[in-house]
């Protein structure tokens, strides 16, 4: 009984000291597209050890990043076998053109 007061007053505690859960997220959806410095490894470390619900969307985002990379390939190829005609494409350009 003790330990768990002990454990969820250290819980509390690094919830203070570290940023809010939107600061949080919007730091690990930034960790996609740049390198982070330590300290902002840190505070997300931190507060992913008390926090349920980032540690869960930083799981979460991960799988979808690990599919997106996994698929990529896949989903070029894709893209290149429905590619539009050039007859089309011109069309498109003179529409475009005379809507301006």
């Amino acid at each position: 009984m003790m330990l768990k007061k002990i454990n969820m007053l250290l819980m509390k505690m690094m919830a203070m000291m570290t940023p809010s859960c939107d600061v949080i997220t919007r730091r690990i959806s930034e960790s996609y597209d740049r390198k982070l410095a330590f300290r902002e490894r840190l505070s997300i470390r931190i507060h992913t050890l008390g926090c349920v619900l980032c540690e869960r969307y930083r799981r979460q985002l991960m799988a979808l990043h690990r599919m997106l990379q996994k698929y990529s390939g896949e989903i070029d190829a894709l893209a290149e076998d429905v590619a539009l005609p050039q007859e089309t494409k011109e069309r498109l350009k003179k529409k475009l053109h005379e809507s301006s």
